[in-house]
């Protein structure tokens, strides 16, 4: 494994049955009710799963100030019942996806690998495709239909951020955090440039746009 997986609960028992699967045998982990704690035990690559309330402090607060300090985590909410405009909220602040808090351990556990194998460093890698599209790194060439793009550079980025993770949904904070440079100032409007850039440029509709959360490519 390459991601380490971090708890924020009061519910030791949770954790302790899901590491009971063969699957997370040899994960990194810690299991904490302190957000202080947590976020100071965060490594490049971390899952990170939050109970919706606690004590302290409620998961839409958590998931801002992880976000603060990390990018690149991919959080989870367990919540039973959840109404939409927390959810667009929970979106808003860094949230990726939601599970019920009775959840089998079994699912979550292939849950929890199936995203680990989707945040794997893949830049190491030459190439990868996603649908038609054959992409290299090497190069920085997108081929289709055995024709050759080459974007601009923060569209490269964008577009296999997005590609590499069909289905995931990054908010404008993550795509700019990973396609620009450090301390760029960057708005919404430029983003939204280059995503028309991208689609236009590739005659594309894969890349689907979630008002007010963020952006995805279809699976």
């Amino acid at each position: 494994y390459y991601m380490k997986l971090l708890f924020l609960t009061l519910n030791k028992k949770f954790p302790d049955t899901l590491f009971k699967n063969k699957i997370l045998k040899n994960i990194k982990h810690l299991v904490t009710d302190s957000l202080k704690e947590l976020t100071e035990s965060l490594s490049s690559q971390n899952i990170i799963i939050i109970d919706m309330l606690l004590p302290k402090h409620d998961a839409i607060k958590a998931c801002k100030a992880i976000r603060k300090k990390d990018s690149n985590s991919y959080i989870i909410i367990r919540s039973d019942e959840i109404e939409n405009y927390t959810k667009i909220a929970a979106y808003a602040n860094g949230c990726n996806s939601f599970i019920p808090f009775n959840m089998p351990a079994d699912v979550l556990a292939e849950k929890i690998k199936s995203i680990n194998s989707l945040f794997m460093i893949k830049d190491e890698q030459d190439s990868y495709s996603y649908k038609e599209f054959s992409i290299s790194f090497k190069t920085k060439e997108i081929i289709k239909n055995n024709i050759s793009y080459q974007l601009p550079k923060i569209q490269f980025r964008i577009f296999t951020l997005l590609t590499q993770n069909p289905g995931v949904v990054f908010s404008n904070k993550e795509i700019y955090n990973y396609a620009w440079e450090k301390h760029t100032k960057v708005d919404t409007a430029a983003l939204y440039v280059h995503l028309r850039g991208i689609r236009t440029n590739l005659s594309t509709d894969y890349i689907k746009t979630l008002r007010g959360i963020g952006y995805k490519v279809l699976k």
